[in-house]
């Protein structure tokens, strides 16, 4: 049984919160590389709006050489960046976070994103899922 309160302590202090100094970072965007971009509220919508110039260079401002976090979430929203040579970016958009795949920067331009969809005209969606791997 004395046992027992060590293992616990061990356990408890294993998991302390140490960083392990690992940076996870989102792929860097160029903005002169970007064919469209288009936010959905949800993967297979078939509505989405289109993002203006202004509103991917706020995109690639963000997500450029940012140091993100490990998170595991669904999003709210999602973004969608077609690049000239025809490969997809897929961001992810929750709360007070924009994401790729696991790698989320917090940035208050995620709110920002998700006005742009609520306040903007929706139309047909530009780039094909079918494409995205």
């Amino acid at each position: 049984m004395k046992i027992m309160p060590l293992l616990l302590l061990l356990a408890i202090s294993s998991c302390s919160g140490t960083k392990s100094g690992n940076v996870h970072h989102l792929s860097k965007l160029d903005a002169s590389e970007i064919e469209t971009a288009e936010i959905k509220k949800a993967l297979h919508d078939t509505v989405s709006v289109q993002l203006t110039t202004q509103q991917i260079s706020k995109l690639v401002a963000v997500v450029s050489d940012s140091p993100g976090e490990l998170l595991k979430a669904f999003p709210k929203y999602c973004i969608f960046v077609k690049l000239k040579n025809d490969s997809i970016i897929p961001y992810k958009v929750i709360d007070h976070y924009i994401g790729e795949n696991d790698a989320y920067v917090k940035t208050r331009e995620a709110v920002y994103f998700r006005e742009v969809y609520e306040n903007s005209k929706k139309t047909k969606h530009l780039i094909s899922l079918k494409t995205l791997h």
